[in-house]
């Protein structure tokens, strides 16, 4: 199962139940991840205004932050791996980027990925989609990406003291550091469509 978070802590959503507008836009959010860095990355490699162009900012909501540096505290002295998932910035109500923009939300509790996989012999963790990003914690204090790390799009490092403001930074997959932008926003309410034969 997967839980979005935003100012008011996690709600659970099914994974693998009825499709809606977020989890259809998941892919192509995903997509969007992928270009938006991958664009980076290539820019890096050209030249004049090319090879100065910025690094794409990744986006969090600051109530997903706060229950991953939760479980990553709780997990110490171990270190624990989450996998994250985006929603689309015009999902949002009064959100201030365009709408394309991948604005991470919800995440894959770490429990619950391994616990399904362990039952049915398949991943029923991960959303619809896939996922964007990860979420890895260095209770040593390492505030970058380690060969022990699995590698993503957009990886999230969190060290001690656990501070969101100050002890959390992105890189992507090749170890590129990124701006990382923490917003004060609620992801929008998932239901399930109603069957009209109800």
């Amino acid at each position: 199962m997967t839980s979005a978070v935003g100012q008011d802590g996690p709600r659970v959503g099914a994974a693998g139940g009825p499709l809606d507008a977020t989890r259809q836009a998941v892919g192509r959010v995903g997509a969007t991840v992928a270009r938006l860095l991958g664009g980076s990355s290539e820019s890096s490699a050209g030249t004049g205004d090319e090879a100065t162009a910025r690094p794409a900012t990744v986006y969090v909501t600051r109530g997903l932050l706060d229950v991953l540096l939760e479980l990553a505290r709780d997990a110490e002295p171990g270190s624990v791996t989450v996998r994250l998932s985006v929603t689309r910035a015009d999902r949002f109500d009064g959100l201030d980027l365009p709408g394309e923009t991948p604005v991470f939300t919800h995440f894959v509790h770490p429990e619950t990925a391994r616990s399904t996989s362990a039952v049915f012999g398949v991943d029923l963790g991960t959303p619809l989609g896939g996922t964007q990003g990860i979420f890895v914690s260095h209770p040593a204090g390492e505030r970058t990406i380690t060969k022990r790390d699995t590698l993503h799009e957009v990886v999230l490092v969190a060290v001690p003291p656990w501070d969101a403001a100050a002890d959390v930074a992105a890189y992507d997959r090749a170890g590129r550091s990124l701006p990382l932008e923490r917003l004060d926003a609620s992801p929008p309410e998932e239901s399930l469509p109603l069957d009209d034969d109800e």
